[in-house]
């Protein structure tokens, strides 16, 4: 039996790899203390985009995933895991960059097990293809194994800004599109989804669903004005009757979004 006495500074992580089904997709494991082991979702920011980049991809095609619920619901616990936070801006180099520190818990370990890891994907390139050439109206398109795949679930409000940034276009006005006319189907699809990460983080992840595929091609708009009137009317509601959180309906999509919360008025109530 041996044992190893530290002191309590942190040793500065520089080696990651991505373990998965490829190089490029899969849990984000790091080398510490002569191991190598994962870290949490919840307090490593943008270190996705410097592992990616750190590993030779451009991280503009780099995003973070929740895997699937089944896959959270019955991975092992006894995965190797350091408690270590990564405070990174994106535009860092390499891991060795970013600030790093150890975590203190509290007693709150659920961060800190196989179900909560990081994992990520290097290389989702995105594609629209548009209705009418130059008309910024389109499916948005992935490409995977090889093939320019449709999404067969609705984009969020949120999904939309993002797909149109990673486009490099005006995501200002975006807004999603779940109905595509004039447009040949595509014999390939994916079950994805763009969501929100977690509560702590704004902005957004991908999941993979493990139900069947409602096939609907997901469509955006990024033109640089609204293809629709977003005023709720008389189309709003408070989600706990009359309490709660304010919510509006869409007049596009027909779908209940709530509202944000910054420099909201005693008036505006």
């Amino acid at each position: 039996q041996s044992l190893i006495c530290r002191n309590n500074q942190t040793e500065i992580a520089t080696e990651v790899r991505i373990v998965g089904k490829n190089d490029y997709t899969g849990r984000v494991e790091i080398k510490n203390y002569g191991y190598w082991g994962g870290v949490s979702r919840f307090i490593t920011g943008n270190l996705y985009k410097v592992v990616c980049r750190q590993l030779g991809f451009n991280p503009k095609n780099a995003y973070r995933i929740i895997p699937p619920e089944d896959y959270r619901r019955f991975t092992t616990r006894k995965s190797t895991f350091f408690k270590k936070i990564f405070n990174c801006t994106g535009k860092e180099m390499t891991i060795k960059e970013c600030k790093q520190s150890m975590a203190e818990t509290d007693g709150k370990t659920f961060m800190f097990d196989a179900k909560n890891d990081l994992q990520v994907t290097c290389n989702l390139q995105l594609r629209l293809v548009e209705t009418k050439p130059k008309s910024r109206i389109g499916r948005v398109e992935v490409l995977h194994d090889g093939k320019w795949n449709s999404i067969c679930r609705g984009l969020e409000p949120r999904g939309a800004v993002e797909v149109c940034k990673k486009l490099g276009m005006n995501w200002k006005f975006a807004q999603p599109i779940n109905n595509i006319k004039n447009l040949t189907k595509n014999k390939h699809s994916l079950n994805l989804e763009f969501v929100r990460c977690d509560t702590y983080y704004y902005d957004v992840c991908l999941i993979s669903k493990s139900e069947s595929c409602r096939y609907l091609e997901s469509g955006v708009s990024c033109r640089s004005k609204l293809i629709s009137d977003p005023k709720p009317r008389d189309e709003i509601r408070l989600n706990r009757g009359s309490f709660g959180v304010l919510e509006v309906k869409d007049s596009f999509s027909g779908r209940w979004f709530r509202v944000c919360g910054t420099n909201w008025t005693t008036g505006a109530s």
